[in-house]
């Protein structure tokens, strides 16, 4: 009974300490690259950190003229990725979060343009696989497996300010967040 005990918690002791470090592992991460003091602003389609309200607008404005930009639910932008390169067309969704009337996060939802909840090609997992494909296009590799203080697990990567987050939002749908840590209250 004593080595079962022993056993037990040497187990939970583990799994502790594993995800305390992959938490750390993080912030970690993060302390280094803002260590560099260097800026990586761009986000996707002329959109970056630090982009002027006004400006974001502006912006936006133009691309829904030019048919690349329409309403999105929720008061977001919404544009059609297709289906090039995906197994099935997606779309996203974004508004930013403005500090000091700059674009400080984007967070960016994506989903797919119709869904079809029985086909097992259209899992929640198949569309988090094509996703951090997507954002290894647009910010390239290196995006890690960490779990987030509220135990959510996540992809992560930091370059310099940026900290680009890919995680499971609900079924079907999967969220990015690309924060400037330089902007964000910590």
């Amino acid at each position: 009974m004593k080595t079962n005990t022993f056993i037990s918690v040497l187990i939970l002791l583990l799994i502790v300490a594993c995800r305390n470090n992959s938490e750390k592992k993080l912030a970690d991460v993060e302390k280094q690259e803002l260590a560099k003091n260097i800026r990586h602003d761009s986000i996707f389609m002329g959109i970056h950190l630090g982009m002027p309200k006004q400006a974001f607008f502006d912006y936006c404005w133009q691309k829904n003229k030019e048919k690349l930009f329409i309403e999105g639910s929720g008061k977001t932008v919404e544009h059609q990725l297709g289906k090039e390169g995906f197994n099935f067309p997606l779309q996203m969704n974004f508004y930013p979060t403005f500090k000091d009337d700059k674009v400080s996060e984007l967070p960016i939802q994506f989903t797919y343009t119709v869904l079809d909840p029985w086909n097992p090609k259209m899992k929640t997992e198949e569309l988090l696989k094509e996703v951090k494909k997507l954002m290894e296009k647009w910010f390239g590799t290196g995006f890690f497996l960490t779990t987030l203080p509220d135990g959510k697990k996540v992809y992560a990567k930091v370059h310099g300010n940026k900290r680009i987050i890919i995680m499971v939002e609900k079924d079907f749908e999967v969220m990015v967040i690309v924060t400037d840590l330089m902007a964000a209250n910590y």
